[in-house]
Order: structure tokens, then sequence, then C-alpha cells
């Protein structure tokens, strides 16, 4: 007997408008189910994309200080 499986996460995360293209549906919901315990109002799709593309820019920053 074989399980149904379940639809993927991301299928009902719409991507936010503007989103760079290594922005992926399944990175928005993972980053919405992971942070969303910390905030007492309902994330959005856009909120996870702005915490995304701030993580990516503090990533750049770092590694063009360090000399890397």
């Amino acid at each position: 007997m074989s399980a149904t499986p379940s639809p993927s996460p991301s299928a009902a995360v719409p991507m936010p408008a503007g989103a760079p293209s290594w922005v992926t549906a399944d990175l928005i919901a993972h980053t919405l189910r992971v942070w969303q315990r910390y905030y007492a109002e309902p994330l959005k799709p856009e909120d996870a994309l702005a915490m995304i593309v701030g993580v990516s820019k503090l990533n750049r920053v770092i590694s063009e200080g360090s000399g890397a």
C-alpha cells in the first residue's frame, strides 16, 4: 500500500514580485516555517523574501570585508 504524497509545502506560497531568480518557492516556504514561531503576527511571503535578501546582502558584505 503506497501513501499518497502530500502537496509540496511551497504549493500554496505565492512568489513575491521582484524576487531574484535564485529564490524559490521552497525557500520562501522554508523561511516562513522556520521564522513564524518568533513572530506574533503572521508572516507573508514578502516578509520571507526581505529576510532572504537581507541575509544574502549581509553575507556579501562579510565576504567582501574578509578579503574572500
